[in-house]
């Protein structure tokens, strides 16, 4: 038996599978920073069935997972999120006050949405500057290369 994706646009192909990423946070409360720190680290996924995809994301004391569809538009692909999921690794009563934490309903809310991403040849993604509560940033993003043992 065969199995295998079927892609009705094969002009997409390269853009299926892992992307290592973060989201590089520029400035916190309007203050250039150089600490990665404040960095949401961690991968988006895009798969071929329905143009699904997955980005998960960590920082210092939560963990987010967003999911929804993708669609290409001209030199971007643009996540259409549908769903986020955070877990704050036990919320406020577990917080440490030593390390940096994004209150769970503005992460979100600032995710909730469409996060266009420009096309950069086709093993970089880099997103548009975009606000999450005081921190302004932008996602980034590298093809993960396949290894085959």
């Amino acid at each position: 038996m065969l199995l295998g994706l079927t892609c009705r646009d094969p002009k997409l192909m390269p853009y299926f599978g892992r992307w290592g990423g973060k989201f590089n946070v520029s400035t916190e409360k309007g203050k250039t920073v150089t600490d990665a720190r404040n960095d949401l680290k961690g991968f988006l996924q895009l798969y071929g069935s329905e143009y699904r995809f997955t980005l998960k994301l960590d920082g210092e004391q939560e963990s987010v997972e967003a999911k929804g569809n993708w669609t290409l538009a001209g030199d971007r692909i643009v996540l259409n999120v549908t769903r986020v999921n955070i877990d704050d690794h036990g919320g406020a009563a577990s917080r440490d006050p030593n390390k940096k934490w994004i209150d769970p309903d503005v992460l979100r809310d600032s995710l909730q949405k469409q996060i266009p991403l420009l096309l950069k040849g086709k093993d970089r993604l880099e997103g548009l500057p975009m606000a999450i509560d005081k921190l302004e940033g932008q996602f980034s993003f590298e093809k993960t290369p396949v290894v085959i043992n």
